[in-house]
């Protein structure tokens, strides 16, 4: 299930946002000056060729391919995204609603909505 992670120190100049986590997925969402959400990052299979759907106002949809970077010398480098066409969005919602119980209704609700419209 997706649990949210301990509030983390917010970026000066940008939304506020909150994280939820768990093996299979990551969501990252962002809000609005009354707590609306606006925007949304979803990363799906995390563990296997990761990718990453987003959606915001100004930009709509962008969909990627996520790539780790390969460690070496004990360090890892910062994950870089390339754009990538391929989007199964019926798999990913149906893995998203199976996830996203515990999270708060009206902000899985909004994920759910935005996924549903990308179809």
């Amino acid at each position: 299930m997706l649990k949210e992670l301990p509030s983390k120190e917010q970026v000066p100049g940008e939304r506020k946002r909150r994280w939820f986590f768990c093996h299979d997925l990551d969501l990252v969402v962002w809000f609005d000056d009354r707590d609306h959400p606006v925007a949304f990052q979803l990363a799906y299979d995390k563990y296997r060729d990761e990718r990453s759907i987003t959606w915001d106002a100004e930009e709509g949809y962008r969909h990627y391919a996520v790539d780790e970077g390969n460690p070496f010398a004990g360090k890892t480098q910062t994950p870089l995204l390339f754009a990538d066409g391929a989007f199964d969005a019926n798999r990913v919602i149906a893995l998203f609603k199976s996830l996203s119980a515990e999270m708060p209704p009206d902000i899985a609700s909004f994920v759910l909505h935005k996924l549903s419209d990308y179809r």
